[in-house]
């Protein structure tokens, strides 16, 4: 499948899911927290359901910040993305964003 279908494909999988941004192939959110403590604790969350998942995205990490950055590879694959996508949201308020 072509990559601008593609991406216009994950926008409207995205569209009730806050903060996710669809560009150039790649999906990112920026997650800012309060403290150090919070941001290692949740990469590490993340970083087990993504082992879990079997899908590895890039993860930068600041002192207070988190960037989650998914490469648009095929169609197959942002299904698994987006699944991983959707856990991530439903846990990450455990571990208390801006």
């Amino acid at each position: 499948m072509d990559k601008t279908l593609l991406v216009a494909q994950i926008a409207k999988e995205l569209e009730g899911i806050k903060g996710w941004v669809v560009s150039d192939c790649l999906i990112k959110k920026t997650f800012c927290f309060d403290n150090h403590i919070d941001v290692i604790k949740f990469v590490e969350a993340v970083s087990l359901e993504a082992i879990s998942s079997n899908v590895y995205p890039e993860l930068k990490i600041t002192f207070e910040k988190v960037d989650i950055i998914f490469e648009v590879e095929d169609d197959l694959s942002i299904y698994s993305q987006i699944d991983l996508i959707k856990k991530i949201e439903m846990f990450c308020d455990c571990y208390n964003p801006k």
